[in-house]
């Protein structure tokens, strides 16, 4: 019996239990909570509202509202700043994170992590909602983001991300941010079933990011439609630009992009549907081009050298033209001969 409790003892001091679970109610403290919280652990925070800001985690945990608690960091600086792997943060509503021009506040920021989830937040009124930096393998899913920005300048983007690999971006709703989602040396990602709107500038915007997927997101009523920039081997599949209208406002604006396939979207009621300069190696597949004033000026390009190897194949136009109607409609819009439609 004796040697049993020996060996009982010793199992549990090499394999300890399950991680207590935390509890946050109105009028505690989620810092100190974290603080407190031993690595793979969970803090429940109830609902009730919550006056924090500065929240460093550097351990694994998960952080999960209860009815959505609202943290208030009151204009003064980020609310939670990750900075480690496998942190999950749900459930909450974050707001007022506050102005700076010289640092990029966020309402939740990640740097350096992986195997990370943002997942069901309601974000409001903050300068960046969702900041990737640094990161792999994480994922920011089923978020609300609304800010009420008036300018570019003083204004974040809803999601954010620099420097990351492999992260997916799934079925958030964005509006009133500079750029409604904001991709920069960002590779092997994916976008699926967000729905961007009344943005100041782009919907999407991203730069220098190769390897990416954009699937089934609509991208609506933004300053500037969306732009794809310096970037090679993305895939834009099914997805709808919309009613994105104004001086130099464009569906969907390529520049300097190659080896792109960009199939089955639609665009309808934009200033121009699609603007392509300097591309190569492009495949664009049953493109959905509808005006609103008739107009046939809803795809453009600009010039380039003979076809500069981009491919245009059975695109309908919804004017209900014949075959060879829609290739000479297009020779004058594009300036180049379109080839093989059937």
């Amino acid at each position: 019996m004796k040697l049993l409790f020996i060996i009982l003892a010793i199992f549990t001091s090499v394999c300890p239990g399950k991680a207590k679970d935390i509890i946050v109610s109105e009028g505690g403290s989620i810092k100190h909570a974290v603080e407190a919280s031993d690595p793979g652990g969970r803090i429940i925070i109830k609902k009730g509202y919550y006056k924090e800001s500065g929240i460093i985690i550097t351990k694994p945990l998960q952080i999960i509202g209860d009815d959505y608690p609202e943290i208030d960091a009151m204009q003064q600086g980020e609310i939670f700043t990750v900075r480690c792997d496998n942190v999950t943060i749900k459930g909450l509503k974050l707001s007022n994170c506050g102005y700076s021009s010289m640092k990029d506040f966020a309402a939740l920021k990640v740097e350096n992590s992986r195997f990370c989830k943002i997942e069901s937040n309601k974000v409001q009124n903050n300068f960046f909602g969702i900041y990737l930096a640094g990161s792999k393998q994480c994922e920011v899913l089923s978020n609300e983001i609304i800010s009420n920005a008036v300018s570019e300048i003083f204004s974040g983007n809803g999601i954010h991300l620099w420097k990351c690999d492999s992260i997916r971006v799934s079925d958030n709703y964005i509006t009133g941010h500079r750029d409604g989602i904001y991709f920069e040396f960002v590779t092997n990602s994916r976008v699926l079933n967000n729905h961007s709107e009344k943005n100041i500038r782009y919907g999407l915007h991203f730069m220098f990011s190769n390897y990416d997927d954009y699937e089934n997101n609509t991208f609506k009523n933004n300053g500037a439609g969306v732009a794809v920039m310096y970037t090679r081997f993305v895939k834009m599949l099914n997805n709808r630009f919309e009613d994105n209208w104004g001086a130099n406002c464009y569906g969907l604006l390529l520049k300097d992009i190659s080896d792109a396939v960009i199939q089955y979207n639609n665009f309808n009621g934009n200033t121009t549907g699609l603007y392509s300069e300097g591309g190569t190696r492009i495949t664009l597949l049953i493109i959905h081009l509808k005006g609103t004033d008739g107009q046939q000026r809803y795809l453009a390009t600009a010039p380039m050298t003979p076809l500069n190897k981009t491919t245009l194949l059975a695109i309908h136009l919804m004017y209900q033209l014949t075959v060879p109607e829609m290739q000479i409609c297009l020779q004058k819009i594009t300036g180049i001969n379109i080839m093989g439609m059937t």
